[in-house]
């Protein structure tokens, strides 16, 4: 069918872990987006699993502004915690030149990826004013107290604590308990009080003069002190890994809805783990993969990005072998279909192998993706000349048709929370459409042009067709 659905008429709808349903997505102010998102921990190089993280970030980012929204993005750097400091130690580093090596890492790395960085990604390191502040706030409400010159949080004086994750902060013990570490390995919860400031303690090489004392923020205020600092105390969407929803989303919550009293985001969205043959992805195992290990397969940076996105970001990915040949040989289909249509590669040879021979593989079958039917190579086939009927109408009519139908049919699957998968797939079966109704030959000009426009839109958004 023919549709006159512009970007935006259809509703946005997110999973959202905070009210556990899906959602309609709604700006605070119409037209508008602020978006933070979790950034580098900078101890290490980042890894694809990270990457894919950021790459349904910069999905999420790209679709918001292909629907025509205005988005104001955050990308932090968390460069000054634990973890930097003694990884620093460990390499006979200073912190500022461990963490500004992995910065350029991952500066150029999202650049090969097509991810989409903000002019100014801000740093814990350059927001420690702004943290002290808000943890002063914090003491003055009285949700935060001093130990032996440290500052902790005490989350049984915030009444709304641990929502985001579920907690139930019935049994939470009444006796004092601190956390004074940035981080804790695992998913477990800390029933307990969290750090907000470290006071120097003998040997401490990084610290901070300020009104707190001589000290630095924990992790657990560098997110909200930047996000402050960039976006202000209330934002529309907050993302990063699932990980993240232990602890540090609800840690975030709670040091500036403990300030305000108000609602600082509503909508959360967290990206599954990427696993590799089926065991977590870590430096003890050997499996961590970088983007240096896909390039000895011959494998280009946006062909990782569509490995990476290609799915349900809430879904575990698996990396295989096999899902790599799969993933990568889709795109590769995919590409070699569209430069078929645009006149951009040779069209096959006329040996009775049809549109079905270079047809992309989509999950699921779909009607039309057979072949072009039983009419020969001739002169009824070639570019531009008359075709004939198909269930009541031109093969011009269909092709034109199938052109408008692609971007309803890529919003549709993008609108219900962001699956890539099922909006590929759509695109890939209106492709093979297009091939079949085409004869396997190119469109003529006008209509390839109709599709180039369309595709150019779309690949704003997913980055892997056009590079």
């Amino acid at each position: 069918m023919t549709t006159t659905e512009q970007p935006g008429d259809c509703p946005l709808v997110l999973y959202n872990p905070f009210t556990r349903r899906r959602e309609l997505f709604r700006s605070r102010v119409p037209g508008e987006v602020k978006l933070f998102t979790c950034g580098p921990s900078v101890y290490r190089r980042p890894h694809l699993g990270n990457y894919r993280t950021f790459l349904y970030e910069d999905v999420l980012q790209r679709y918001l502004e292909y629907r025509g929204y205005r988005v104001k993005r955050v990308i932090v750097v968390t460069d000054v915690e634990d973890k930097a400091i003694e990884e620093a130690v460990a390499l006979g580093h200073t912190v500022q030149e461990l963490t500004d090596k992995n910065v350029d890492f991952f500066r150029k790395e999202c650049e090969r990826l097509g991810i989409e960085l903000p002019d100014v990604m801000p740093r814990a390191s350059t927001s420690v004013d702004v943290a002290a502040e808000l943890i002063g706030k914090l003491l003055e409400r009285g949700v935060a107290y001093r130990h032996n010159g440290d500052v902790f949080y005490d989350p049984l004086k915030y009444p709304g604590f641990g929502q985001l994750f579920g907690l139930d902060m019935s049994d939470w013990p009444t006796e004092r308990r601190r956390f004074s570490q940035d981080t804790y390995e695992g998913n477990r919860w800390n029933r307990g009080d969290f750090i907000l400031w470290h006071a120097r303690k003998p040997g401490d090489h990084v610290f901070w003069e300020t009104p707190l004392g001589t000290g630095r923020p924990s992790w657990n205020v560098q997110d909200p002190a930047m996000c402050v600092q960039q976006l202000g105390y209330e934002i529309d969407i907050h993302c990063g890994g699932i990980d993240n929803l232990y602890r540090h989303h609800d840690y975030n919550r709670a040091v500036i809805e403990g300030i305000t009293g108000r609602e600082f985001c509503h909508y959360w969205l967290h990206g599954e783990h990427v696993i590799v043959d089926g065991a977590k992805m870590s430096k003890s195992k050997g499996n961590v993969l970088y983007l240096e290990q896909m390039a000895e397969r011959g494998i280009s940076a946006r062909e990782v990005r569509f490995l990476l996105i290609y799915g349900y970001y809430r879904d575990k990915l698996n990396i295989t072998d096999d899902l790599i040949d799969e993933r990568v040989a889709k795109i590769r289909a995919l590409r070699s279909n569209v430069a078929l249509l645009l006149g951009e590669r040779n069209e096959p040879a006329a040996n009775g192998t049809g549109a079905a021979a270079g047809a992309v593989g989509v999950d699921t079958a779909a009607p039309g993706t057979a072949g072009p039917g039983t009419a020969g190579p001739g002169a009824a086939n070639a570019p531009g000349a008359a075709t004939p009927a198909v269930g009541g109408r031109s093969n011009a009519q269909r092709i034109s048709a199938l052109i408008d139908e692609i971007p309803l049919l890529f919003e549709t699957a993008m609108n219900n929370d962001l699956h890539v998968a099922d909006a590929v797939n759509a695109v890939a079966t209106a492709l093979n459409e297009l091939r079949a109704a085409g004869e396997d030959h190119a469109l003529p000009p006008a209509q390839a042009a109709r599709l180039r426009a369309t595709l150019t839109a779309i690949d704003s958004v997913l980055q892997c067709i056009f590079v």
